[in-house]
């Protein structure tokens, strides 16, 4: 083969407009099914396969099978694509984080409104012990 480039961008074009035309059509009749599969651990995991570590690794492997130069559009694609996975990675960390703050202000939230009403009976029986 001569140009081992332009094969393996049009196998992987090809490859993912076929995939997003199935799941245009499978979305359109059965979007149950897609919620479904779209919480299982395989197809986070396949997605994130197909959304930085193919291109990552078909951006090294041309490099290093000298098929193609290291020219600044592969190196800014590869940064980007770095840069992506690296903010991606620390979103679902921050997001799981801002999470758990809000459980742990909601339970603090109930707790400090039964010390309030706990206080006011307090306040409210030293006011009528003063009275008498």
């Amino acid at each position: 083969m001569v140009n081992k480039d332009s094969l393996i961008s049009n196998v992987l074009v090809s490859s993912a407009f076929l995939g997003i035309g199935r799941l245009w059509i499978l979305k359109r009749k059965i979007p149950k099914i897609l919620k479904t599969l779209k919480n299982i651990k395989v197809i986070k995991y396949l997605g994130f396969i197909v959304v930085y570590i193919l291109p990552l690794g078909t951006i090294v492997w041309m490099i290093v099978d000298k098929t193609n130069e290291p020219t600044f559009k592969n190196i800014a694609l590869f940064i980007i694509i770095c840069v992506t996975l690296v903010y991606n990675i620390l979103m679902n960390s921050i997001i799981s984080i801002y999470e758990l703050m809000h459980q742990i202000i909601e339970a603090n939230s109930k707790k400090f409104s039964e010390i309030d009403s706990y206080a006011g009976r307090v306040n409210s029986a030293i006011k009528e012990i003063r009275k008498e």
